[in-house]
């Protein structure tokens, strides 16, 4: 099992707010996957709302438009946020 090499993870939600957008993230594991994944590792991390149900894991957050950097795109800083999440998940495999 390599996660990382290929990760399934899909943006559910990408959605304007007054101040920003509201964000979900859905990360598909295998079965395999799913019976070693810890998400204690991960449960309070960052301003994410983490929830495991069964074989998916769902992080869903707002993003305050004023948390870009100056010249940061929203495009940008979703590339970012995806690698985090796929970060956070290879940690709660090993």
């Amino acid at each position: 099992m390599h996660l990382g090499v290929y990760m399934d993870i899909k943006m559910l939600k990408f959605e304007k707010t007054k101040i920003g957008w509201d964000i979900v993230f859905n990360v598909n594991l295998t079965e395999e996957e799913s019976s070693k994944y810890n998400i204690d590792k991960i449960k309070y991390v960052g301003d994410y709302d983490i929830k495991k149900e069964s074989n998916l894991i769902v992080f869903s957050f707002s993003f305050d438009e004023g948390e870009l950097e100056e010249n940061e795109t929203i495009e940008k800083r979703l590339d970012i946020i995806k690698k985090d999440i796929m970060s956070l998940n290879q940690n709660c495999l090993s």
